[in-house]
């Protein structure tokens, strides 16, 4: 008996179901924070910092690298609102990073657009117990 292969949208579907929050953000998506998150807290590593990806770019580039499809079928189907608002977030960071970090104050704001992206996935400020 052949099994049935889903369709990329019941595939994108799935994938935003089963994400960590109904609304269409997934909790995967805090990887898209990688290059900032390790790199704020240690004085020494202001100039490592990297970009955080926006919503498509993670999808594109990590995610769903190898299924460009899946990728688009997924942001069609998440939620925009919370999307732009995931993608405003990383916009401002990504200003202060290209601006360079050299003192506290850039980190600290850094710190705090984090902490506004955590909110957003798992709806707290804190880090998430995994």
């Amino acid at each position: 008996m052949s099994e049935k292969r889903l369709s990329t949208q019941e595939s994108a579907q799935i994938y935003l179901r089963d994400a960590r929050k109904s609304n269409g953000i997934p909790g995967d998506l805090w990887n898209a924070m990688a290059g900032v998150q390790f790199n704020v807290s240690n004085s020494r590593s202001w100039p490592n910092l990297q970009p955080a990806l926006t919503f498509a770019e993670y999808l594109h580039d990590i995610k769903f690298r190898d299924n460009p499809a899946l990728a688009d079928a997924v942001i069609k189907t998440a939620d925009a609102a919370e999307v732009a608002k995931f993608d405003a977030i990383v916009v401002k960071m990504n200003k202060i990073i290209s601006e360079g970090v050299r003192h506290q104050g850039p980190a600290n704001v850094l710190n705090a657009l984090l902490d506004d992206v955590r909110e957003l996935i798992y709806g707290r400020r804190n880090s998430p117990k995994l």
